[in-house]
């Protein structure tokens, strides 16, 4: 079985491409059967109007701009620049732009940060739509991470920076994970955090009815983010990996924007 390989600290993680073939057994992965009664973080949600200067407003924070995996991929063997793919076939490493906005949805928690990533070029077919939702504990503490995907995510394309756009977004128009796979927050300091789940404790059923653990790793800081998510099957094989080898490697791209 390989071995996931994080980029070193201080750094951030999630999975691929709604029409690159690595999306498949993600999105298999991220949406259960309808009708499956799934765990929902939303359950957990504290009282709106916590203070700016949370733990949790520095993370997103720190996300809000635009980022690239540019200097990673120039420097990687040309051999691994492939197609992604499902499962672990081969190694590989694509080149990524995203953008990261913290939005309004009071819905799904306090702190929100919707994702957009972009494949090739910052004008290029949409890879990925997420939402991460950050959650702390009643003395606000920054205790972990929810990530949704969208059940119809083309509506919310390129929105990011609207004011208003995802107000009234709600649960039933998100995919949630099972109990147990919010990421851990993780070795918190002011240069980063890390969050992660391993497969041991959030496992889901795809629509499939394939059994599979899912193993993320995010890491944030200022001025970079880590990212590697993988599902694991029954026999310790891959379902998929993003991506195929290292951890991407973001870089923030607005360097006129200093958070350091």
């Amino acid at each position: 079985m390989k071995t996931l390989i994080a980029t070193s600290l201080p750094i951030i993680l999630l999975a691929a491409c709604q029409t690159a073939p690595v999306d498949a057994p993600e999105a298999e992965a991220a949406g259960t059967a309808r009708g499956e009664v799934l765990y929902n973080p939303l359950e957990r949600i504290g009282e709106p109007g916590r203070d700016a200067y949370s733990q949790a407003a520095l993370v997103t924070g720190w996300l809000d701009g635009a980022w690239s995996n540019e200097a990673q991929y120039a420097f990687t063997p040309e051999e691994m620049k492939r197609e992604p793919a499902a499962g672990a076939p081969y190694d590989w490493l694509d080149l990524q732009f995203a953008q990261f906005h913290t939005v309004d949805a009071p819905e799904i928690g306090d702190h929100v940060v919707y994702l957009e990533w972009r494949s090739d070029a910052a004008d290029g077919p949409i890879s990925r739509q997420r939402l991460w939702a950050f959650r702390e504990d009643e003395s606000g503490e920054l205790t972990g991470m929810d990530f949704f995907t969208f059940r119809d995510p083309a509506p919310f394309a390129g929105r990011g920076a609207e004011p208003g756009a995802f107000t009234s977004l709600g649960p039933d128009d998100l995919i949630a994970y099972p109990e147990g796979c919010t990421l851990t927050a993780r070795a918190p300091a002011w240069m980063g955090y890390v969050f992660d789940v391993r497969a041991g404790d959030c496992a889901i059923t795809a629509r499939s009815g394939r059994r599979m653990g899912i193993d993320a790793l995010v890491e944030i800081a200022p001025r970079r983010i880590g990212y590697s998510e993988a599902g694991v099957l029954e026999d310790g094989s891959y379902a998929f990996l993003v991506p195929g080898g290292p951890a991407y490697d973001f870089r923030r791209v607005d360097p006129g924007d200093d958070r350091e």
